[in-house]
């Protein structure tokens, strides 16, 4: 019988650093039951859960980042991660992994950088389309980072292009296995069916934005909404849609997303790069409302890549009215032809296979031995 190879998964922060992370375990364990995956997360009660209902155990590591932050704060910053590094030292060398996959966000930096001490492989993926200032940090020593979009390539500065060649791979963001795995349903089989995605924690922006423009839409006929309004706001969304004509129903949050995915002609989301390889997945031409304050205006970049290959509507939240968005919505609904032709943009787009072509390479370079 054969030891068990762990590989350590450096994922937290957000859903949008785990929830790839999880793919791409499932996908190492798949491809090779020898592997082991393990993570190191920030503590968070979502983090925990999330790992716990799939298995994984995790290793609880404390850090804090610097960027966008006061003089104390990156005093602070830099002291715990001077701490978490001896910590990750200590870690690495009881766990023994073959190699480390950092998905990003300041607590892979430590992590990265003991392992890069103690001559362990380091893989990088970067979701956003403008890289985090840990992965770039990151990428000057890793073996191999893994891009989501092709224009990252831009930002990682102080390579030649050979080098970006041998150690940068575009494979896309990876979703998650209960959605890769179910059938996608065509497209054209579909009733009109508006999608809101408000967000797991309520974006309070795009709740009251949606309501208002729904609440003027018309000239519209047989149509339904679907709106995810997150916790913060279920009650507030769920009570405003009592007075909206529209066939309508309102979750705080739905772990069978494949469902409410299957059934969307249009959507409303924000533009985080995990939310729209899954509409691109399922084919959903969708108006996008990018959170201006994401760091380095990443969500407007990742947003205007889906527009200029045709598969979505983006709107700045800064001077969106409630009548625009009523108006993008009339005009999208009310032309099926349209939506059909976004559709098949968005499709052109997805990359089903991002966890498995990560997986795949990160095993041959162990086996191989390469170094960065």
């Amino acid at each position: 019988m054969k030891e068990m190879e762990n590989i350590l998964i450096v994922a937290g922060g957000t859903g949008g650093h785990l929830f790839p992370g999880i793919s791409v375990a499932e996908a190492l364990c798949q491809l090779s039951p020898n592997i082991s995956p393990m993570f190191v997360i920030t503590g968070r009660q979502m983090e925990r859960e999330a790992l716990e209902s799939k298995g994984y155990g995790y290793v609880i590591l404390l850090s804090q980042g610097i960027q966008g932050l006061n003089l104390i704060s990156q005093i602070k910053g830099i002291v715990l991660t001077c701490f978490a590094f001896i910590s990750s030292i200590g870690m690495l060398l009881k766990i023994k992994p073959k190699a480390v996959l950092c998905m990003g966000a300041y607590v892979s930096v430590p992590v990265a950088m003991a392992a890069k001490v103690l001559d362990i492989k380091i893989f990088v993926h970067e979701q956003n389309s403008i890289p985090g200032l840990a992965n770039r940090f990151i990428s000057r020593f890793a073996n191999e980072i893994f891009l989501s979009f092709e224009t990252s390539l831009n930002f990682f500065k102080g390579f030649s292009l050979s080098q970006k060649s041998n150690k940068f791979l575009v494979v896309g963001n990876p979703i998650r296995s209960s959605l890769r795995n179910v059938k996608v349903t065509p497209f054209e089989s579909r009733k009109n069916c508006l999608l809101v995605l408000g967000g797991s924690q309520g974006a309070k922006a795009v709740n009251e934005l949606v309501i208002k423009a729904l609440s003027i839409v018309n000239n519209v006929k047989d149509f339904s909404v679907i709106h995810l309004s997150g916790s913060s706001h279920f009650n507030f969304v769920k009570e405003a849609y009592e007075s909206i004509p529209i066939p309508s129903t309102v979750y705080e949050f739905r772990h069978d997303m494949e469902n409410l995915y299957n059934n969307a002609t249009l959507a409303i989301s924000r533009a985080g790069a995990g939310s729209l390889f899954e509409l691109c997945h399922f084919e959903i031409p969708s108006i996008l409302i990018p959170f201006p304050y994401a760091t380095n205006r990443h969500q407007h970049v990742n947003a205007q890549i889906l527009a200029q290959k045709g598969a979505s509507i983006v709107l700045d939240q800064d001077g969106l009215t409630p009548e625009l968005l009523a108006h993008n919505i009339q005009m999208l609904l009310g032309d099926r032809q349209r939506l059909l032709s976004m559709s098949h943009a968005a499709k052109s787009l997805a990359r089903p296979e991002a966890a498995t072509l990560i997986a795949q390479e990160m095993i041959s370079r162990i086996k191989r031995g390469d170094t960065p």
